[in-house]
């Protein structure tokens, strides 16, 4: 077990510190050749250059190099229950777009990234910024969690969900009702999860939009499910649910309070989290200060829909579970 000032690792947790960085078994690791290899230029580049210059230089023909460069909102930030004096995970750390500015609202962070090259930049990232209290830790793709329970106040799991999935393609849902269990389980009694994901039933799906977790099939995860299975002609890469199914999911996994928010602004990270239930939603949607979707079919769509309606076609599907 590796002691450090952060919460402590599962007695059983087979982890190893490398460079200033947590590895996990690397059965529990994701690493595609080409993406290890561009990783690893990332992070010379980092190291030599600053983490800005290596995104622009390296990341800057990926379409989330915006998003991964710290452009995205993370005004939603103020609306989680964070303190100064607590310790939060993120899950799916990626290369430290929300891991930074939440690292500077609590007093540690952990991150767990899915590649090892994602977590030695999102720490090099935390070094240059000045940040002592962040460490990260590489692996977690089987849904299984390291550490202890009861180690955090708060997880931000924020677009990782749908991509927790069986590698075998037999269970999809298993992995994801495991990593839902798993959060749970190293919360602290009262702790949050943000819950953010891909809603099966986005009006973008509904009206025909393609899915890629579906590998671009129109319409996608919002056909039944062995039509949608059937026409793919492989596995899914990933699985949405709907709004009703994954509030259960949270119920089954053990949370209690479950608050359901639209994400407006969803395509770089939420500006601001509407509650669902409530009068703020139809008060926000009649004063015509939100958007209510694009382009103009989808928009119109929405403008239609009754406030009731609202939660089950968002683009995304935004929870915050208390345990």
């Amino acid at each position: 077990m590796i002691q450090t000032i952060f919460p402590a690792f599962a007695k059983h947790a087979r982890a190893q510190l490398a460079d200033g960085i947590v590895l996990l078994p690397p059965e529990s690791t994701v690493e595609a050749d080409d993406i290890r290899e561009k990783l690893d230029r990332l992070n010379r580049v980092a190291r030599s250059e600053g983490w800005r210059a290596a995104l622009q230089r390296i990341w800057d023909d990926d379409s989330e190099a915006g998003h991964d460069a710290g452009d995205a909102r993370i005004d939603f930030l103020e609306s989680l229950p964070l303190a100064p004096d607590q310790a939060v995970l993120e899950i799916g750390a990626s290369l430290g777009q929300v891991a930074i500015p939440l690292a500077r609202r609590v007093r540690t962070f952990d991150g767990l990234a899915f590649a090892t090259g994602q977590a030695t930049f999102c720490l090099e990232r935390a070094r240059q910024e000045g940040l002592n209290n962040v460490r990260l830790t590489a692996g977690g793709a089987d849904c299984f969690l390291p550490y202890a329970d009861d180690s955090f106040n708060g997880v931000v799991l924020n677009r990782v969900l749908e991509w927790c999935v069986d590698p075998a393609g037999e269970n999809h849902e298993a992995m994801q009702r495991r990593l839902l269990g798993e959060i749970r389980r190293v919360l602290r009694p009262g702790g949050f999860l943000y819950l953010s994901t891909r809603n099966r039933f986005a009006l973008r799906l509904i009206l025909g939009g393609r899915d890629e977790y579906m590998h671009g099939m129109r319409w996608g995860s919002a056909l039944p499910r062995p039509i949608a299975w059937l026409l793919a002609k492989s596995r899914p890469r990933g699985k949405l649910h709907s709004y009703r199914h994954l509030a259960r999911m949270l119920r089954d996994a053990g949370f209690g309070r479950i608050d359901g928010y639209w994400a407006i602004a969803e395509t770089q990270g939420p500006a601001e989290l509407i509650p669902l239930d409530g009068p703020e939603l139809g008060e926000r949607r009649r004063s015509g200060k939100i958007a209510q979707g694009s382009p103009q079919k989808r928009r119109l769509a929405m403008a239609l829909l009754p406030d009731r309606l609202v939660k089950f076609f968002t683009p995304e599907l935004t929870f915050i579970a208390y345990r």
